[in-house]
């Protein structure tokens, strides 16, 4: 694919995270690691993902350095450069505010993988501590939390979702399914203590 191929993806699968409503107003944000290369497409800040353009698109190497794109980068790109700095198979990191996942995150309680589909492409979802979106802190912790390999899902404190995949496509499609994963538990978790009421 072409660098404005990949810009295209971006852009497509930006969108669709805000069909399913993954992703509120301008929250959120993505990024992909071009293939061999130590570069990264980054949303650009304050851009809502409905909206998104390839011109909101921000290129940045391994380091922190704006390569190419006007605008600002998202506030979380520390934690986006140090997942692909740590984990040679990610190529691909989404960050969304999906409800009922950011519901088990603000309760700081990993989301229980009551659904097959989730057992089947996730270990656990482990909860990092709040710290303040866009800080250093978050990103440090973001970063120890996917030196586990096994790692794919997080849930940050009282915040939202972290998805590191191998391509946007494989994100996407698995936050869509930790989503309908943290419905499905928190309604299971309802109509259990209902019952037990009885």
């Amino acid at each position: 694919m072409s660098y404005e191929e990949y810009k295209k993806e971006i852009v497509e699968v930006a969108r669709k995270a805000y069909a399913r409503g993954l992703v509120p107003g301008s929250s959120g944000n993505i990024s992909m690691k071009m293939p061999d290369t130590d570069l990264v497409m980054i949303k650009a800040s304050g851009v809502p993902f409905r909206d998104m353009t390839e011109d909101d698109i921000v290129t940045m190497d391994l380091d922190g350095n704006v390569v190419e794109g006007s605008k600002k980068p998202s506030k979380e790109f520390r934690f986006h450069l140090g997942i692909y700095r740590v984990r040679a198979d990610v190529g691909a990191v989404l960050h969304v505010h999906s409800p009922f996942a950011t519901l088990y995150a603000v309760l700081g309680r990993p989301i229980p993988l009551v659904a097959v589909q989730a057992e089947a492409r996730v270990c656990s979802t482990p909860v990092v501590d709040f710290a303040p979106a866009g800080s250093e802190k978050l990103a440090e912790m973001v970063i120890n939390a996917y030196r586990d390999q096994k790692t794919n899902v997080i849930l940050l404190r009282n915040h939202g979702v972290v998805i590191a995949e191998k391509d946007l496509r494989e994100a996407l499609n698995l936050a869509e399914t930790i989503e309908d994963t943290a419905l499905i538990a928190a309604f299971y978790e309802i109509i259990s203590g209902l019952q037990k009421e009885k």
